[in-house]
C-alpha cells in the first residue's frame, strides 16, 4: 500500500517535470488525516491514504486520494465513503479552505474500478457524487483531467 501511494507520488513528479501540470501539494497519511465532530460530538477522523493538489492551466484541483488494493470488501469502501459524506457535511474543509476536494479511489484494474463504481453510486446523490474511480494506470491522466471539485455552498 505504501509503496502504491508512493509509486503515484513518483508519477505525479514525473508528470510535473514534463510540463503537464505544477504539482503544488502532495501528503500522506497521517499529515492528511482530518479530525471532526460526528454524531453526539464523537470525535471521528477521516483517513485518506493521501490529499494533492494540482495546478492545472487556470485551475487548482484538489483530492483525496484512496489507494485500493482490492483487499477490502466493497461493504468497508462504502463505510470509507460514508465517512467522506459525513466530514463534507461539516462543511469544517470548505470553511478551512475553500473547496471540498473529489475523492480519487484508484483501482488495481478495471474490473476493480467497475465494482468500487457500483459500490459508491449506491450512496445518496448528494454525496456519491464526491467520488471518482479510475485505475492505477489511468491514475495521472485521471487526476490532471477538468475534473471538477466541490467549491464552498455547492451541492453536487
Amino acid at each position: 500500500h505504501t509503496l502504491a501511494i508512493s509509486d503515484l507520488y513518483v508519477r505525479l513528479v514525473e508528470a510535473d517535470r514534463e510540463g503537464q501540470f505544477h504539482l503544488i501539494h502532495f501528503a500522506t497519511e497521517p499529515h492528511c488525516w482530518r479530525t471532526f465532530a460526528g454524531p453526539g460530538g464523537a470525535r471521528l477522523t477521516l483517513k485518506p491514504d493521501a490529499h494533492t493538489v494540482i495546478a492545472r492551466l487556470d485551475q487548482e484541483l484538489h483530492y483525496w486520494i484512496e489507494i485500493d488494493r482490492a483487499t477490502e470488501s466493497l461493504t468497508w469502501i462504502t463505510d470509507k465513503a460514508k465517512a467522506y459524506a459525513r466530514y463534507y457535511d461539516t462543511g469544517s474543509e470548505q470553511e478551512a479552505t475553500g473547496v471540498f476536494p473529489l475523492c480519487f479511489w484508484i483501482a488495481p484494474d478495471q474490473q476493480r474500478a467497475t465494482g468500487l463504481t457500483d459500490a459508491l453510486a449506491r450512496l445518496p446523490a448528494d454525496h456519491w457524487q464526491l467520488h471518482q474511480v479510475t485505475t492505477t494506470d489511468a491514475a495521472v491522466h485521471a487526476l490532471t483531467g477538468q475534473q471538477q471539485h466541490l467549491t464552498e455552498g455547492t451541492r453536487p
